[in-house]
């Protein structure tokens, strides 16, 4: 379900929301696991100057069985049009998920960027 919070012009603010079934099966042996989620996500878009575009997306998934358990993703962007249809991105993501596997970080951050085809 989602909804749009704001539409004014150059700014647009949504929110989402579901439930979900996650399965994870794991490369070390360990048992897989079966457990029902909420996934919550809000973004904002805000466009700058010469058609070029902000945005930020935040979801957020906690385990419904255990709210101690939960993934969060935060990805900002910078788009500029280079062309009509072609535009390039640059995107930092950050990933935190609180129980990751042993002798492994809870966070990952990554920079990206991209050719971005719009037909």
């Amino acid at each position: 379900v989602g909804i749009h919070l704001v539409r004014k012009g150059d700014f647009k603010l949504t929110t989402e929301a579901g439930l979900g079934f996650e399965h994870t099966e794991f490369r070390d042996g360990t048992s897989s696991r079966s457990d029902p989620v909420l996934v919550a996500k809000a973004s904002l878009e805000k466009e700058l100057i010469k058609g070029a575009k902000v945005a930020q997306d935040f979801t957020y998934w906690p385990n419904l069985g255990d709210f101690s358990e939960y993934r969060l993703k935060s990805e900002t962007s910078l788009t500029s049009p280079l062309t009509e249809n072609v535009s390039l991105r640059f995107s930092l993501l950050d990933e935190y998920l609180s129980n990751p596997a042993a002798g492994t970080k809870k966070n990952d951050l990554r920079a990206t960027s991209s050719l971005v085809y719009t037909y």
